[in-house]
């Protein structure tokens, strides 16, 4: 297995790995567009790490990061691809846990520029790096594919790395405490955890 940079080209192989990995979830059910154009957005954001699992020459995992303050920009590309995606499936996404949370931080990006107030916001430290999101194939779970792309994206970013995670994906809290990440701050399901610059991984 290699840890490379994320390509253009590989954006068709990313979007159908993350339709396996989170069906259910209210990003595949905004669809295949909004799917394409968030991978791409982090993809050609100067400022931002993209870097793909690969093995055997396909790509078995992903993981998006950019510096903190990054949801403004990522919000004003995706609009339209937001607005059409939810207007074609409007009452699966309404109805979706994550909806009004969702609405809240587009609406407070694209108006006030700035993500919302909230405990997490005020807790989290300036100038940090987050990891925004990370997948693997259903096939290639178990196998060190997320731990990887994790200490690289860890590494280029040479500064505090913060992500967000429910609180009962036990799978997830396990590979980021494995990865160095501790617990920063609880608000409702989600707990914001926080990797500090040359933190050892636990074996």
């Amino acid at each position: 297995m290699i840890v490379r940079d994320a390509r253009p080209a590989d954006v068709e192989a990313i979007a159908q790995l993350h339709l396996q990995a989170f069906a259910g979830e209210i990003g595949p059910m905004v669809g295949l567009g909004y799917l394409r154009a968030f991978m791409r957005w982090f993809i050609e954001t100067p400022e931002a790490i993209s870097l793909v699992a690969e093995a055997d020459g396909a790509i078995v995992g992903y993981v998006f990061g950019a510096p903190d303050g990054y949801g403004p920009g990522l919000t004003r590309t995706l609009m339209p691809e937001i607005v059409l995606g939810v207007a074609r499936n409007l009452a699966r996404v309404v109805m979706h846990s994550s909806f009004r949370r969702q609405v809240r931080s587009r609406l407070t990006n694209l108006v006030l520029r700035r993500e919302p107030r909230s405990t997490i916001f005020e807790a989290t430290p300036q100038r940090v790096f987050s990891l925004v999101g990370i997948g693997t194939a259903p096939h290639a779970r178990g196998q060190g594919v997320g731990q990887a792309l994790i200490t690289e994206l860890c590494t280029r970013a040479d500064r505090s790395v913060i992500l967000d995670v429910f609180k009962d994906n036990t799978a997830a809290l396990a590979l980021y405490a494995r990865s160095g990440f501790r617990p920063l701050v609880t608000e409702g399901r989600v707990i914001r955890m926080i990797r500090d610059p040359g933190m050892p991984r636990h074996q």
